[in-house]
Parts: C-alpha cells; structure tokens; sequence
C-alpha cells in the first residue's frame, strides 16, 4: 500500500517502492520486524532525508503500539 501526501512529487513514489536503479541510498527506509521476522517496511520520501527518516520511524513506533 502506498500513500502520498499532498504536495509531495510524483517521483517520490518510485523512490520510496525501491531506491531508483543508480539512485544513492537515503533515510526513509525501515524494516518492520514481528518476533524476529521481516514482515514488511515502510518507505518515505518526498521531504529531506531527515525529516523522511523520522516519518519512517514515527510510522514503525505506531505500528508497535
């Protein structure tokens, strides 16, 4: 499932499904974990690195509750 803010670009969708081929890799990206199993992750792009990093994370604490 993928969401975009308003606003965001476009090309952020493609950035935040995989990284772009060629593409650096940046913040935004995080693993979701359930009792030592990879079940998914959540992807984040379209502001700075910084501030996708900390949607990310902000997302995987919710998810925990």
């Amino acid at each position: 499932m993928s969401q975009r803010l308003d606003g965001a670009q476009f090309g952020s969708i493609e950035v935040a499904r995989d990284n772009l081929a060629g593409a650096s890799v940046l913040d935004g990206g995080l693993p979701l974990v359930v009792d030592g199993k990879l079940i998914g992750a959540i992807g984040v792009s379209g502001v700075t690195g910084e501030q996708d990093a900390q949607i990310a994370r902000a997302g995987v604490e919710a998810l925990a509750k």
